[in-house]
C-alpha cells in the first residue's frame, strides 16, 4: 500500500536513500538513465491508461539509484533497478515507497495510482531510439506473457 508523506517527509525520505545508497547500481562511464523522462504510454491490468493531458515527469539519478515524480498531482519518490547489458536492454525494476499526498482530481488521482502500480509491475527494460520501454506480466500473474507496460520520452 502506498503510504503518504507531507513534503518535509518527501525531502527526509530522498535523504535517506540516498544515505542508505538503496539499490545503488555500478555507474557506467555515460549513463543512458540519468535526466528528466515523460511518460508516453502507460498501460495497467492489460489496458491503456489514457494520459489525456496529464503530463507525468520522472526524474532518474542513477548515481544513487533514485527516482522523483511528478504526477501532475502528488510528487512520488522511489528506487529503482536499470541493468544495462550490451543488447541495449536489461532486468529492471521500481520501488515507490511513498511520495506527497494532496488532494487530485479523482481521474488525475486514477492515473496516478495507474503509474505506481505499473511501475512496481516492471521487470525488464529496453531501448527503442531514445525511448526506454519498460516490460513486465499482465496483472499479477508473474507467468503471463509479457507486454510493454510504460514507454519514457526524454523530456525537453
Amino acid at each position: 500500500m502506498l503510504r503518504r508523506l507531507s513534503k518535509s517527509g518527501c525531502l527526509v525520505l530522498v535523504g535517506a536513500l540516498i544515505a542508505a545508497g538503496c539499490a545503488a547500481a555500478p555507474v557506467d562511464e555515460f549513463s543512458i538513465f540519468d535526466g528528466q523522462w515523460v511518460v508516453t504510454e502507460l498501460v495497467a491490468g492489460g489496458e491503456i491508461v489514457p494520459l489525456g493531458t496529464s503530463r507525468i515527469l520522472l526524474s532518474i539519478d542513477e548515481t544513487d539509484a533514485i527516482l522523483i515524480g511528478e504526477t501532475g498531482c502528488n510528487q512520488i519518490l522511489g528506487s529503482f533497478t536499470l541493468i544495462p547489458s550490451e543488447d541495449g536492454g536489461g532486468p529492471a525494476g521500481f520501488t515507490i515507497p511513498g511520495g506527497s499526498s494532496n488532494e487530485c482530481l479523482p481521474e488525475d488521482q486514477a492515473i496516478e495510482d495507474a503509474l505506481i502500480a505499473t511501475m512496481e509491475a516492471v521487470v525488464q527494460w529496453k531501448g527503442s531510439g531514445p525511448d526506454l520501454v519498460f516490460i513486465g506480466p499482465v496483472g499479477q500473474d508473474p507467468t503471463a506473457a509479457p507486454m510493454v507496460l510504460m514507454v519514457l520520452s526524454p523530456a525537453g
